[in-house]
């Protein structure tokens, strides 16, 4: 758990700095926020469920090759693992125009989810413990993507996800946001 936190504060440290050097540039591009839906796949100890959930979004476009974003989200409620959750991320995404109204990106992150396990449907191990705990867990994660921008304010985002909090889990987004 220790090591999940410092890689978290490092990755954050490192998205404070490349905000910071991308706004002195003077290259910003501005504020946008979203909401969007969620296909989440989570595994563990071969049991596996896949359910909806749900998120709200700001982020901050810096350039054209750089945002930062700051989400939080429903885990859905995973039954078979009998696990569901909300959640907080911040990431900095890079971007990749491939012309006016089409990008692709590369995210990277962290995750932290406050998971509420009901113990008579979780998994065991071999010795017959719980693999999965309730309370905060916290992970980096990496998604990729691409964006579509109808108009200058409207654009559409899909996006795959991979995290490994106490449950592995991967994740497959439809965003919709709104440029300020």
């Amino acid at each position: 758990m220790y090591l999940n936190k410092s890689k978290i504060a490092l990755a954050a440290s490192a998205m404070l700095v490349i905000s910071s050097n991308s706004y002195a540039t003077g290259t910003n591009d501005g504020l946008y926020a979203g909401f969007g839906v969620a296909s989440i796949s989570a595994e563990e100890q071969n049991k596996s469920s896949t359910e909806l959930g749900a998120n709200a979004l700001v982020g901050y476009q810096f350039s054209d090759y750089i945002s930062t974003e700051l989400s939080v989200f429903n885990l859905g409620d995973h039954k078979e693992l009998g696990m569901k959750g909300l959640g907080l991320s911040l990431s900095v995404k890079g971007h990749y125009p491939i012309n006016d109204t089409l990008n692709v990106f590369a995210e990277l992150g962290g995750k932290s989810v406050d998971l509420d396990i009901d113990e008579i449907l979780s998994p065991i191990d071999g010795v017959g413990d719980d693999t999965l705990q309730d309370g905060r867990d916290s992970a980096l994660f990496m998604s990729v993507g691409g964006q579509y921008r109808f108009n200058k304010r409207w654009s559409f985002v899909v996006k795959v996800a991979s995290v490994d909090l106490d449950a592995d889990m991967q994740m497959a987004f439809a965003q919709i946001h709104y440029r300020f």
